[in-house]
């Protein structure tokens, strides 16, 4: 017998109690993020956002970064290979080059054509 605050997953991977109560807490607070993020997306108040995540992170999921790109309009994510957690320090000038390229294509789209002459 188990309490109604243990986790517990039956034979047939299905989750019980606690557990299922813990992933729809996590689906909840999902949702409400990402329409925190929408609203604010669309009234402007969003900035640019780049995810640069190592495909061999250890410490956090790259299905985390793929769901953030989600929840972030417009968001770009790039996914450095053979990288682990710190794709800065393990991939400098990768990282840098990322950086430096969405900078650029930010400053070209919110730049003012040049006049024509």
């Amino acid at each position: 017998s188990s309490s109604s605050k243990s986790s517990s997953v039956s034979e047939q991977g299905v989750k019980i109690g606690a557990a299922a109560e813990e992933d729809e807490l996590e689906l909840k607070e999902e949702q409400a993020l990402t329409a925190r993020l929408s609203a604010a997306a669309a009234a402007g108040n969003l900035p640019p956002v780049l995810i640069i995540h190592g495909d061999a992170d250890k410490l956090v999921p790259l299905s985390n970064s793929f769901r953030l790109a989600k929840m972030l309009p417009g968001a770009e994510l790039a996914v450095v290979g053979q990288c682990g957690h710190s794709p800065q320090e393990e991939w400098p000038h990768t990282f840098t080059s990322l950086v430096a390229d969405f900078v650029d294509r930010r400053v070209a789209r919110e730049s003012p054509a040049a006049p024509a002459t």
